[in-house]
């Protein structure tokens, strides 16, 4: 039985691509997550984590940055740990994003949970970064 579970969302945004990619791979700054309190990133900007309202902590890798191309995380917490892929494609004067998360969760009974919750993340993400080119 396959324990992974992957969720993914394609995103058009109207703006540039670069302009896209440095609010997505910016890893010092999450001060336009609506779910992010902080970010703690390493001076490398190789790893970081990053820490919700309520104190929560995940910490993430860099495994792979192309620039305007991918960009791929690793990470885990205490309920879960798995992959972060964005892949950038040029579409008219805008973008078009693609999120694949791919996780393993370390209760099974979260499972349930799981697939709308990550359907949910990658909608308020995909909302938060429009905000923050202000295309919404």
């Amino acid at each position: 039985m396959d324990k992974r579970i992957i969720s993914e969302r394609k995103e058009f945004f109207s703006s540039d691509i670069a302009d896209v990619w440095d609010i997505i791979t910016n890893v010092y700054d999450s001060s336009w997550r609506s779910d992010i309190k902080k970010t703690v990133a390493s001076h490398d900007g190789k790893s970081f984590v990053e820490v919700t309202e309520k104190g929560f902590e995940t910490t993430f890798i860099v495994a792979q940055k192309v620039k305007n191309q991918c960009f791929e995380l690793t990470f885990k917490n205490k309920n879960m740990h798995g992959r972060f892929f964005s892949e950038y494609k040029e579409v008219g004067s805008g973008c078009e994003v693609t999120f694949t998360e791919t996780v393993f969760l370390n209760n099974f009974f979260m499972k349930l949970l799981a697939i709308p919750y990550l359907k949910a993340q990658q909608k308020k993400y995909c909302k938060d970064i429009k905000k923050a080119l202000n295309e919404i």
